[in-house]
């Protein structure tokens, strides 16, 4: 299941239960209104082409939950319907621009440029960052080019010589366990789940020090 197991964990603790390996059979109602859900559990088989192991049903596991409403959050997909075909924008069957014309972030049409969860399907904020960056440079080189200008060259980085000096008298610390609203609490409302260290623990997490300039 694709989520961080922090958040697993924490939906457990919240009363959430989750049934592993299951399958959807069908939904029924009446009135317009759900109250059943059919599913079958499953087991994992061979490799698929991806390299995961394939979901086979197991015969007679069909069981039924009453339930009175289903969301179905079975991933996520950008919304292209306000492309117009006449764009020149090409589509694939991920619901994703293709990109690559010469440039990175560059579309099938030379004036536009894309990136983030559009381009490569969910993922995180510091990719969309990287994204950004991408098309930036690229718009910008496309613009130059365009110009006859010459390629924008970036400044030579300074380099910072940082002596390593490692403390043997440093007492590793764990790191500081977040503060969190009670599960019971925190299932009946929006309020922010995690409640900040107090000013003794902020400075006690602050002093620990990660040693980034240490090549181990």
């Amino acid at each position: 299941m694709p989520a961080a197991e922090e958040e697993i964990k924490a939906a457990e603790e919240e009363g959430i239960k989750i049934e592993y390996l299951v399958a959807p059979l069908k939904i029924e109602g009446s009135r317009g209104k759900v109250n059943s859900i059919t599913c079958q559990r499953m087991k994992l088989g061979d490799f698929d082409s991806s390299g995961r192991k394939r979901p086979v049903a197991v015969e007679n596991s069909e069981f039924t939950l009453n339930v009175d409403a289903v969301i179905a959050a079975i991933g996520q997909v950008p919304d292209m319907s306000f492309m117009d075909a006449k764009s020149g924008v090409e589509i694939n069957k991920w619901d994703c621009y293709n990109v690559g014309n010469v440039y990175k972030s560059r579309t099938a049409n030379p004036k536009f440029f894309a990136g983030g969860d559009a381009v490569t399907g969910p993922d995180t904020v510091i990719g969309a960052i990287a994204a950004g960056h991408q098309a930036a440079d690229d718009i910008d080189a496309a613009i130059r080019k365009a110009n006859n200008e010459p390629a924008y060259e970036k400044p030579a980085q300074e380099k910072i010589d940082v002596p390593l000096v490692i403390d043997e008298e440093t007492t590793e610390a764990p790191q500081a366990h977040m503060p969190e609203m009670n599960p019971e609490k925190r299932k009946m409302s929006f309020s922010e789940v995690e409640l900040g260290f107090n000013r003794e623990g902020a400075i006690k997490e602050a002093c620990r020090c990660l040693r980034c300039d240490a090549e181990l």
